[in-house]
């Protein structure tokens, strides 16, 4: 029998915990030298209030790392486009506020893609009205950068980007309400020259779907053709509404 008395607020009981998980994919490439025929802009997603991604992550808060993605995807869906610089995102646990994207565009380009972004943003302002409302996209230009990503490499992280889960996976069947599964699109990093690193994070209270998790996120990035590695996590701790040391610690905490 165990009897956890780590509890933060008085008068209520943890009665179990999320296990967690790790899970970083390496884009390792050969820098190409920018095209100089371009123009050069960063795209910024910023205002987000962001929150812990293992008591927040139901709440449907904004992730700036998915946000930059979509802008990026419904860029290239429209128009030529080269990835010079992507960053997003902060810490492991924490669903991120900000993230910002270099891209390279022609020059025809500069109205159609201010006009697409004025339209994504307001799809993503009205998506997020009653529990994000601050939410900010921006773009302004920049000078060329030396290299940009190159195009297959920026396809495969963009797509494997918007591919890869983030929220709620699973409700729990023995708590009402509570999340059992769930996953973070953490952070999105280009540390040295020639590599882009996503951080990702799972959580469930049930070991197996964990794992499970883990692997469908590793599964989305090795398909794109990167290095998958996962952290060695921690086991959650399954709820049990019926425990009987439960009962004990409850009647006991009335009667005190």
């Amino acid at each position: 029998i165990l009897l956890n008395l780590d509890s933060e607020d008085e008068g209520e009981m943890f009665i179990g915990c999320a296990g967690g998980m790790g899970t970083m994919a390496y884009y390792k490439y050969t820098q190409e030298k920018a095209p100089q025929e371009y123009y050069y802009a960063t795209i910024k997603v910023s205002g987000l209030k962001g929150g812990h991604s293992g008591g927040d992550i139901h709440v449907g808060l904004g992730a700036a790392t998915k946000i930059i993605t979509r802008a990026l995807y419904a860029v290239r869906e429209k128009m030529p486009m080269v990835l010079a610089h992507i960053d997003g995102g902060n810490l492991h646990n924490a669903i991120p506020r900000e993230a910002s994207a270099v891209i390279g565009l022609k020059d025809d380009d500069r109205e159609p893609v201010r006009v697409l972004l004025n339209h994504f943003q307001a799809d993503v302002e009205n998506e997020l009205k009653r529990i994000d409302p601050n939410v900010r996209l921006t773009m302004e230009t920049v000078d060329t950068p030396k290299t940009v990503l190159p195009k297959d490499v920026a396809a495969r992280l963009v797509e494997s980007l918007i591919a890869c889960p983030h929220g709620v996976l699973g409700m729990s069947h023995e708590v009402e309400g509570l999340v059992e599964t769930s996953t973070n699109l953490a952070s999105v990093k280009m540390p040295e020259a020639g590599k882009v690193v996503v951080e990702t994070s799972q959580r469930s209270s049930v070991d197996s779907l964990k794992d499970a998790a883990a692997d469908q996120v590793a599964a989305v990035f090795r398909l794109a053709g990167a290095e998958v590695k996962h952290g060695d996590g921690y086991p959650g701790w399954a709820p049990n509404p019926d425990s009987k040391i439960l009962k004990v610690a409850e009647d006991t905490y009335r009667k005190i």
